[in-house]
């Protein structure tokens, strides 16, 4: 409901559109070693960029192991394709798109000089200025998930929600 009430008055998803559609490859990434939030935002954001980024490549990658039960069980009855994550491989996307995360966090996957060119977290910083060199940043911290936000751009997009992401 916090993501549907502050995306009303302050649409994102077609800004993010936008932004990215001169973009032939696109990565979607998260934290290192994700939860079940970053994983079913990078779903969700692979599936609506997918969707609407024709002739552009979109592309999950993860640094670090996906652990736990749960998190294994989602990956694999979610059918989520995963590139092996390599820091060498950056330079071949053309925008990277972080989620459930920021730059500046311990865990951000991103190595120091590899700048994101949208951020999508729920997670408050240490500080309170937006990210300076973010060319498209959507900090929520009053929304209880990163998905939550993800979602929000299905709504304003009225993009129906289809196959592997129905189930999830």
């Amino acid at each position: 409901q916090a993501a549907e009430r502050r995306a009303r008055g302050r649409p994102r998803a077609e800004q993010l559109l936008e932004l990215l559609a001169d973009k032939k490859n696109v990565l979607v990434t998260t934290h290192q070693h994700p939860d079940p939030d970053a994983l079913a935002s990078g779903l969700a954001m692979c599936n609506l960029l997918g969707a609407k980024l024709k002739g552009a490549k979109v592309s999950m990658s993860i640094k670090g192991r996906i652990g736990g039960g749960i998190n294994e069980m989602f990956v694999r009855l979610s059918n989520l394709k995963l590139l092996p994550w390599d820091d060498a491989m950056l330079k071949d996307f053309d925008a990277i798109v972080l989620l459930d995360t920021q730059p500046m966090f311990a865990f951000s996957p991103l190595p120091p000089g590899t700048a994101p060119l949208a951020v999508i977290d729920h997670h408050r910083g240490k500080s309170r200025k937006p990210l300076a060199d973010c060319a498209f940043c959507d900090i929520r911290t009053d929304v209880g998930a990163t998905s939550s936000i993800v979602f929000s751009y299905f709504m304003e997009l009225d993009v129906p929600i289809k196959g592997d992401l129905a189930a999830t």
